[in-house]
């Protein structure tokens, strides 16, 4: 664990509705409008989940897309004057394209917690490439099914390391439900994986 990060990262996500987070999603759909172009963005920019995740705590609510997006540029102004003021839209591009991922991680927490299941999400869980952990024991990864998702999860694994009984669990895009643009989960597939990461069985992760 980082001991420099501060304090308030391990309080745990509120238990926001799951109904909640769909509502949010169809009445403001995600919507990217900028194109990806890493050159000449800085490759170290104030952390997405950090923004994503004080709303969530603000709010007992997910942030919608826009909201979102302009209150990372705002409270980030400083900053983006700074060291990216030529980069802006390359920038908004990195913050457009996090925001789909934020969101399963914590429909993945609630739909989990409406099953019964007691699964916790920090700042400082994410910050060790952790997404949950369920029964305060067993650390779950989650990403996207896709190419790109799976090089984001190894440069991630060499940057933050693997916990050793940590469990993958991949969002699959034949068996998602698309809401507001964004692919979540299936909630019976969270239900069958934890259930099957609780009852000791080593091979519940789905990944291939």
């Amino acid at each position: 664990m980082n001991a420099s990060i501060p304090e308030e990262y391990d309080l745990d996500i509120p238990t926001i509705p799951s109904a909640s987070i769909r509502e949010t999603l169809e009445a403001c759909p995600y919507i990217p409008v900028c194109k990806p172009n890493r050159r000449g963005c800085p490759s170290e920019i104030p952390v997405m989940s950090v923004e994503f995740h004080n709303l969530c705590m603000t709010r007992s609510a997910v942030p919608d897309f826009d909201s979102f997006v302009e209150d990372y540029m705002s409270n980030n102004a400083d900053w983006i004057r700074v060291h990216a003021a030529n980069f802006v839209e390359p920038l908004m591009a990195r913050v457009e394209r996090s925001y789909p991922s934020l969101i399963r991680d914590v429909y993945f927490v609630s739909v989990g917690r409406e099953a019964g299941f007691e699964l916790e999400r920090t700042l400082r869980m994410d910050f060790d490439g952790i997404d949950a952990i369920l029964d305060k024991n067993v650390p779950i990864r989650l990403f996207f099914d896709s190419k790109r998702s799976r090089l984001d999860k190894m440069r991630k694994s060499i940057v933050h390391g693997v916990p050793p009984n940590c469990v993958d669990f991949a969002c699959d895009p034949k068996r998602a439900e698309v809401v507001g643009g964004v692919y979540l989960y299936d909630r019976a597939a969270i239900e069958e994986f934890l259930s099957g990461l609780r009852a000791g069985d080593s091979d519940a992760s789905n990944e291939t």
